[in-house]
């Protein structure tokens, strides 16, 4: 499995998050990096990880180096996805053999923890332009989603034009808030990991 395929194994983070103890599903991890990295937050990886434990709701700070290393690459990927120029950003969901009511959660949950992560990254909602502005409140929308839902063809439909909206917000929210001059943020994220 490659790195990129990695950041989106749902499965991977599931098992990963279970044995840190977290509360937080694989797709709060990446809602929250994302809203963060959409908000222009220039973090280095030590800032990173603090923040993702505190997010995470740990029961204990992660101590073990192999879960550290594994957060501070998730990191680095996470920026790599989102910054993708061939827009190959995706989201971190269950798969469709998981029932619509779960699938429609974890998209709730990712749409929440994009904007706490947007929140924190203090980025100015006052300087976005309307369409940036109208992103934010259909994610504020989204994170309030029917987890009821029944499997149908229709409900699928929505599902998918959803999820494909909070992935276009996202990556043109984190297109948006970069600094112009920023060539080379990611390169000194990932120089902090060695």
């Amino acid at each position: 499995m490659s790195d990129l395929d990695a950041i989106h194994s749902w499965e991977h983070w599931r098992e990963f998050l279970f044995r840190l103890g977290a509360i937080s599903s694989p797709a709060d991890l990446q809602g929250f990096a994302s809203g963060l990295l959409a908000g222009g937050a220039a973090l280095d990886v030590e800032k990173w990880l603090a923040l993702a434990e505190e997010f995470m709701d740990l029961p204990e700070p992660v101590t073990q180096m192999e879960s550290r290393e594994a957060l501070a690459a998730y990191w680095i990927l996470a920026q790599r996805s989102i910054a993708d120029s061939d827009y190959g950003f995706r989201l971190l969901l269950p798969d469709d053999a998981v029932s619509m009511s779960l699938r429609a959660e974890a998209l709730g949950q990712w749409s929440q923890s994009f904007l706490a992560g947007l929140g924190l990254s203090e980025c100015n909602t006052d300087m976005l332009d309307e369409d940036g502005t109208d992103m934010l409140t259909t994610l504020a929308e989204i994170a309030q989603i029917d987890i009821d839902l029944e499997a149908s063809d229709e409900n699928e439909g929505l599902y998918t034009e959803l999820c494909e909206f909070v992935r276009i917000a996202a990556m043109y929210l984190y297109q948006h808030n970069q600094p112009s001059s920023d060539a080379g943020g990611s390169e000194d994220v990932s120089a902090s990991l060695h």
